[in-house]
């Protein structure tokens, strides 16, 4: 599964769906810097909730970091953070 099918997944898994084009356009921009880290997935989550935010959707932390993460490729945040511990 291509990373932005991950995406779609996790926003309907989220009952996000109503949002969903605010999130796609939001997630989009962050630039990694070197190899992506740890700081570098909860930095991007950061800002994938202030961009929101500007929009007036409120969106809880571990939803932001779930998305970044299959974002990202990864199925979900905790196999981001296994996944970039190793």
């Amino acid at each position: 599964m291509n990373n932005d099918n991950l995406l779609c997944a996790r926003i309907e898994a989220l009952k996000l769906t109503a949002n969903s084009d605010s999130i796609k356009q939001a997630i989009t921009g962050f630039v990694v810097v070197g190899q992506l880290d740890i700081a570098q997935l909860k930095l991007h989550a950061y800002f994938l909730r202030k961009k929101l935010q500007v929009e007036g959707i409120t969106l809880k932390t571990s939803h932001s970091q779930e998305l970044v993460a299959c974002k990202h490729g990864f199925s979900n945040w905790q196999a981001a953070i296994v996944g970039l511990k190793s």
